[in-house]
């Protein structure tokens, strides 16, 4: 595999994965469906791998004489959607239908990337790639399924808890601490490496880990930590991370289903770096915003 077709490199995990391909020098076509609102961050992300000339966010002429040749996976980082409440929108997209219909022409293998949650709500992801397979043709075949917990690190949006927690904002933006998986937590950039190699080498079902059990609960109190030693008072985050603290303390860890692998990333980034790691993107955001 050495290019792949992107639905949605802006979003939180798409961008990290497209990211990682160009590092690698794959050749990557991200396609922005109409339908998702644009986010914050859009922009420098757009200048930050715009300079790179394997990045395309158009099947211009040369990247079509390409891909008439090989095949070309397509990558559906259906995390970001579900955790931006805009997953209803993505297969009513007609950007989305064309993508998978015409730009890989030859057979592919398209690969969905999944909150950890729904290895339990099969009937939602059921229902899910039923809605895929009446957009795709005989040249469409599902490559591996990946879950994924949840995920910090540079560029987390607003509406996460640890970004919240770290950056307080006003009651305009709606938390969404109801999606976020209360098991794991992963640094972003180990998640993106990881689900790499998946794509590029297995097939299957995957289930991603940190290899930490208290990974979750550790990230939500060095996010307190952080933001103390701040002075910033993140009420709202706060009162929402010590509920959402109370349910996770009642669940359990849960095993691998049949016919899902869970794996584990092999050098974690350790927590307290990661979200100081998202704390300096952040704060150069904000530097440049104001310039």
């Amino acid at each position: 595999m050495d290019r792949a077709i992107i639905i949605g490199p802006f979003g939180f995990l798409g961008y990290s994965i497209c990211k990682a391909m160009l590092d690698k020098g794959f050749r990557v076509l991200g396609i922005s469906p109409e339908t998702r609102e644009s986010g914050k961050f859009d922009d420098e992300k757009r200048l930050e791998i715009g300079r790179n000339a394997n990045f395309f966010e158009q099947a211009n002429e040369e990247w079509l004489s390409e891909i008439n040749k090989t095949p070309v996976p397509i990558i559906i980082p259906f995390y970001d959607y579900f955790m931006e409440c805009s997953e209803a929108n993505l297969f009513e997209d007609p950007l989305f239908s064309k993508s998978l219909c015409t730009l890989s022409p030859c057979p592919s293998k398209v690969i969905f990337l999944f909150p950890e949650q729904f290895v339990h709500q099969k009937p939602l992801r059921n229902g899910i790639l039923k809605q895929f397979e009446t957009f795709a043709d005989e040249t469409k075949y599902l490559g591996p399924e990946i879950f994924l917990p949840s995920l910090y690190g540079p560029w987390q949006p607003d509406e996460y808890l640890f970004q919240q927690i770290l950056f307080p904002a006003d009651d305009s933006h709606t938390l969404c601490p109801g999606r976020e998986s209360l098991r794991d937590a992963l640094y972003i950039e180990d998640a993106a490496s990881l689900c790499l190699g998946l794509m590029e080498e297995a097939e299957g079902a995957f289930l991603v880990s940190s290899g930490n059990p208290e990974g979750w609960k550790e990230c939500l109190q060095e996010s307190l930590l952080i933001a103390g030693s701040k002075d910033r008072r993140p009420m709202r985050a706060e009162k929402a991370g010590q509920e959402l603290l109370k349910k996770a303390g009642k669940k359990t860890s849960h095993g691998t289903e049949d016919g899902l692998s869970m794996v584990c990333v092999p050098k974690p980034m350790e927590i307290r770096a990661g979200l100081e790691n998202q704390c300096r993107q952040y704060e150069r955001w904000l530097l440049g915003q104001m310039l």
